[in-house]
């Protein structure tokens, strides 16, 4: 991919993918953490169909996530409350996270196996 070029996707001095009349499917791979490592938030895609002589007129798009970047973390993680069955966590989000989707939780008798969440360490799900 060349974002220089006018016809992005291909090889050789034409730049372009040539297909057939009729249906084509063509089917892109794009390394999106190579292009864009600090990427995090809505990108978005443009194909422009051209028939050797000009562009189609309005270009098809579509939106996509990426989220290259890895959050932040918390603030201020400690055991609020414990008894015999039940611990209180409590922390705070050090930051928002555009594209939050969970926190997991490692339980083990050796820290670093919690740390590593290997050997002994079990990921509670519940």
């Amino acid at each position: 991919m060349n974002n220089g070029n006018d016809y992005q996707v291909g090889t050789g001095a034409n730049t372009r993918i040539v297909t057939s009349e009729g249906s084509n499917t063509v089917t892109f791979d794009w390394d999106g953490a190579t292009d864009l490592p600090n990427g995090d938030g809505t990108f978005w895609m443009r194909l422009t169909v051209n028939d050797d002589q000009m562009d189609q007129s309005v270009p098809d798009k579509v939106s996509v996530t990426i989220d290259n970047v890895a959050p932040v973390g918390l603030d201020d993680l400690a055991a609020t409350g414990a008894s015999n069955s039940t611990i209180t966590w409590g922390w705070t989000p050090v930051s928002a996270e555009s594209n939050f989707d969970e926190y997991t939780i490692w339980y083990g008798t050796d820290q670093a196996d919690v740390v590593g969440r290997t050997g002994d360490a079990v990921r509670w799900d519940s």
